[in-house]
């Protein structure tokens, strides 16, 4: 695996995101605080502590998460590794009104889909574009998790 589709639901914007794109560093930075999400509660993002992930759900193939900051949610996204899982995180991102305009059934995995929340408006314009940077780094760290496991 070398890259993830990396879709954002509201826009329909899709980009081939290359796993080298997050440096190792960062990976290993993430590593434990994706370990502590997992079992629960909101952590901060090191080097960017005003924001926090949660995992929401997540198993061996796929987990969705919660980026925030403070108590406003700002993106929620999935990420998903294998074909098998990717109906269910799929479903659990794009909501019941726009499975009708966008494709009904995921990409090929990897894949990593962002749904934007209502906290993301209330972001100055560079944390806005900072969060798509921060979800790619959470989702390949948690995929190399998920390789050493």
């Amino acid at each position: 695996m070398t890259y993830l589709h990396h879709v954002t639901v509201d826009t329909g914007h899709v980009r081939h995101a290359h796993l080298t794109d997050v440096p190792a560093p960062v990976r290993d930075a993430l590593t434990p605080v994706i370990r502590a999400a997992i079992e629960g509660g909101r952590h901060p993002i090191p080097g960017l502590e005003r924001f926090a992930v949660s995992i929401d759900a997540g198993g061996r193939a796929s987990m969705t998460a919660t980026l925030w900051r403070g108590d406003q949610a700002l993106v929620t996204f999935a990420v998903c590794r294998k074909s098998r899982a990717g109906p269910g995180a799929w479903r659990a991102i794009v909501p019941d009104d726009l499975r009708g305009v966008l494709n009904a059934t995921p990409p090929p995995a990897p894949w990593l889909a962002v749904r934007f929340e209502p906290g993301l408006a209330l972001l100055p314009p560079d944390d806005v574009m900072l969060m798509a940077n921060v979800e790619l780094a959470v989702a390949v760290a948690w995929l190399g998790l998920r390789d050493d496991a």
